[in-house]
């Protein structure tokens, strides 16, 4: 995922792709442990989310679920010991313990999510 993807361009806004738990109306994303941070898995497209999902051998109840910019930034401000964003990692880097390679920090991820939303390529995207 590069930079100028954060954010969209143009009217079209960025998409992103979790991999998420939903009991109810809690929906649990799902994380990495990434030497010993929590990171949170961000694929740019559908097809990568549903291939971890695939690949990781997850079940019970785990899906892939589109998000925007906005809601981004709010599970990464809020969420709970997330400190990391693992974007497009593969299934293999977890059993590895390279998942590190494709991180970047929370702080990082949500503050190139504001620029971009700032700019004129990005703006109204988040």
């Amino acid at each position: 995922m590069r930079d100028s993807d954060l954010a969209g361009t143009g009217s079209r806004p960025a998409r992103y792709w979790l991999v998420v738990n939903e009991e109810g109306d809690v929906m649990r994303p799902l994380t990495l442990d990434a030497s010993g941070k929590e990171a949170l898995p961000v694929f740019s497209f559908e097809e990568e989310a549903e291939m971890f999902l695939w690949r990781a051998g997850l079940e019970d109840g785990w899906h892939t679920r589109e998000s925007g910019a906005e809601e981004l930034r709010v599970l990464l401000q809020e969420g709970d010991g997330i400190g990391l964003v693992a974007l497009d990692p593969l299934p293999e880097m977890i059993s590895t313990s390279t998942v590190e390679l494709v991180c970047v920090s929370a702080e990082r991820f949500v503050e190139r999510l504001r620029r971009r939303g700032r700019s004129p390529e990005g703006r109204g995207a988040s």
